[in-house]
């Protein structure tokens, strides 16, 4: 249960309903409100529509109209890509705004065990919302569309607007790096590009970043829309060539040469696999993606997981 409850002006708490006896119930009030013998108030829904909030339809044409024309490419501003083009997961501008810390909400698949404090999350303490009311860069966001991603923030950051899934039995139905036979439950395995660009990685990267597939910040290194935006390889290609130019010792590690062009052999390689998961992912689109296919899971109800 919740440990706050939140009441806004002209509204009244009780504690009724949990602080009472169990074996009886308040008396009936005959002279209650007129209002409780009217038909409920039809409820107006905002602009984007009824339901639950799905990224790609309300915030991400926001983040388009507003956003993209500088934090998108190659080399966007501060490795922040707001673009909608696909990860493994989402897309890069909903892993962006998570992992950079932009907005605060609960990250609840662990199971939150502890008291939730009043304004810990949601889009009053989040530093997004202070960079849309402040007019970042001088940029204007309309009234509407900032009540599309204050919305967004308030639902608890949600993605995808359903549990349907494409990718059944992989991590959370959706993986785009891996897949089961058959879409039955049994082994999971990963897509043979994958594997090739984790190799690679694993041999020339690894030793000062960790493995590729831990999740965290590297979930935006690779885009599966527009793969030669990829920061795993624009990071260390030189800026003549049109990357970011990074370079330089890590943990006792030899220096990473800079790819001094785009026809390195290592580039080439690992642009070939992020091509390839490109290709996969559009034969087997997503769910946030045009033309997704519904696949339905099997449910073991006897099982805890």
């Amino acid at each position: 249960m919740g440990s706050v409850t939140q009441i806004t002006a002209g509204e009244r708490a009780s504690c009724v309903g949990c602080h009472e006896p169990r074996l009886s119930a308040p008396p009936a009030n005959t002279l209650a409100d007129v209002r409780d013998r009217r038909n409920p108030d039809a409820i107006t829904p905002p602009s984007w529509g009824a339901g639950p909030v799905n990224y790609v339809k309300v915030v991400q044409p926001v983040l388009d109209r507003y956003c993209v024309s500088c934090h998108s490419g190659p080399t966007p501003p501060k490795q922040v890509d707001l673009s909608g083009d696909k990860t493994r997961f989402f897309n890069m501008s909903y892993d962006a705004l998570c992992e950079r810390k932009l907005i605060e909400y609960y990250y609840i698949n662990p199971g939150p065990t502890g008291v939730f404090p009043a304004l810990l999350t949601g889009s009053m303490v989040s530093r997004l919302t202070k960079m849309l009311e402040d007019k970042h860069k001088d940029v204007n966001v309309d009234a509407e569309s900032r009540r599309r991603i204050y919305a967004w923030i308030d639902s608890n950051v949600i993605y995808y607007p359903s549990f349907d899934m494409t990718r059944p039995y992989t991590q959370g139905g959706r993986d785009t790096f891996s897949s089961v036979e058959g879409n039955k439950r049994g082994s999971i395995k990963r897509h043979e590009w994958v594997t090739r660009l984790d190799d690679l990685y694993s041999r020339n990267c690894l030793a000062c970043h960790g493995p590729l597939l831990e999740g965290g910040v590297k979930l935006q290194w690779i885009n599966l829309t527009r793969p030669e935006n990829s920061r795993l390889l624009n990071a260390h290609l030189s800026k003549e060539a049109g990357g970011y130019g990074l370079a330089g010792k890590r943990k006792e590690q030899p220096d990473f040469p800079l790819w001094k062009s785009k026809k390195e052999p290592v580039y080439l390689e690992m642009l070939s696999a992020i091509m390839e998961g490109k290709r996969t992912l559009e034969k087997t689109p997503r769910l946030d993606m045009p033309g997704a296919v519904v696949i339905p899971q099997e449910k073991d109800f006897g099982r805890t997981f």
